[in-house]
């Protein structure tokens, strides 16, 4: 990779027609895994293996009507205060950012087991992956309130298996992730629930029997404990199978989720 020095004294030098940069560009990684806290722990550990995760992706609930027609730079005053919020959440739980979207982030939680201590020495041990997941939207709900900003979120969680693996040519190079439970995140985010208001914030947590088998269970399991968990207060999740556009029945749970007035 070539540091910001060399490009810019690259440059300069092409500028004065000292030196033509070369046709084929510069070959540079991007900068995501660079400055994600547990980034390159989770590539060294999980990259080029398939492994088992929580992707899930996170964004603002009715930011395109909020947004349309706004010059672009008060849409991005619009989308930074809150896809900041949730990027600082995911570096204080080791998530693993794999990119933005305007408003939208999309993250990763492998499921670390046995790899925990090699993959981030730090922690002393792996939780339960459903509570990894209810503590980052827990973690985001109470930085968006630290930081005045009101807007409510939509988060879509799949669990399943997925593979690290580099991407690109001499042009462009980057680490991007392949596997079913991406299209069915992104498919659990859209899913409705009859108690929305559209004022509230929403989690869809799930996968497919065919990516985690014990998934019925699990899930029958946790609409009987969320009611319990200390930071938040949901409504009404019940297990759910639906047949989702691309990707087959799936199996969910799905609740409107707020942090409890003493949190607030």
């Amino acid at each position: 990779m070539i540091s910001t020095t060399q490009s810019l004294e690259q440059w300069l030098r092409h500028i004065n027609g000292d030196q033509a940069v070369p046709p084929s560009g510069r070959k540079r990684l991007t900068e995501a895994v660079e400055l994600n806290s547990a980034g390159e722990k989770i590539i060294n550990t999980f990259g080029n293996r398939e492994f088992a995760a929580a992707v899930g992706f996170v964004d603002m609930r009715g930011f395109t009507s909020k947004s349309f027609g706004l010059p672009p730079s008060q849409v991005r005053d619009v989308a930074s205060p809150f896809v900041n919020a949730v990027i600082t959440s995911a570096a204080n739980r080791h998530w693993f950012v794999d990119k933005t979207i305007g408003d939208e982030v999309m993250l990763i939680r492998p499921d670390f087991g046995e790899d925990i201590r090699l993959a981030l020495p730090d922690l002393a041990e792996g939780n339960d992956i459903f509570i990894e997941v209810i503590s980052l939207v827990a973690d985001i709900l109470g930085t968006l309130k630290s930081a005045g900003v009101e807007e409510h979120l939509s988060a879509g969680f799949g669990l399943g298996r997925l593979i690290l693996d580099r991407i690109g040519t001499s042009e462009y190079a980057e680490w991007t992730c392949y596997g079913n439970v991406v299209n069915t995140a992104k498919r659990l985010q859209g899913v409705t629930i009859p108690e929305n208001t559209g004022d509230s914030h929403l989690l869809v947590l799930g996968a497919s029997e065919s990516e985690v088998p014990s998934i019925n269970e699990t899930l029958r399991v946790w609409s009987t404990i969320w009611q319990h968990v200390e930071r938040l207060a949901f409504g009404s999740p019940e297990p759910q199978k639906k047949e989702l556009k691309g990707v087959g029945e799936i199996a969910f749970v799905a609740s409107t989720v707020e942090l409890k007035e003493q949190y607030r």
